[in-house]
């Protein structure tokens, strides 16, 4: 993969901390800010993804509503007939 070499300017706490980590992992501090930038990453995609997936849940809640309701309607007109039938026979 290319690399691209960008310049940021970050706190002075931040860049200790960086370089502190950095070397308590035997890592440059590129690679573990690349890192962390992968995590946050993933992560924002997957709250997304949650995200997509509540409000196609929600749009597909109320057709879900009515395709139920349409099922009952029609189930409950069967069993009123059938019961209907039923007490013609006694």
């Amino acid at each position: 993969m290319e690399q691209k070499k960008i310049s940021i300017t970050l706190p002075e706490d931040i860049a200790n901390n960086i370089d502190m980590l950095s070397a308590d992992l035997h890592i440059s501090a590129s690679s573990l800010i690349e890192s962390v930038v992968k995590m946050y990453l993933a992560e924002r995609r997957r709250i997304e993804n949650k995200a997509n997936l509540k409000k196609g849940y929600l749009e597909m809640a109320e057709i879900n509503l009515s395709i139920a309701e349409e099922c009952f309607n029609s189930d409950q007109a069967t069993q009123d007939a059938y019961e209907h039938f039923l007490m013609g026979c006694e």
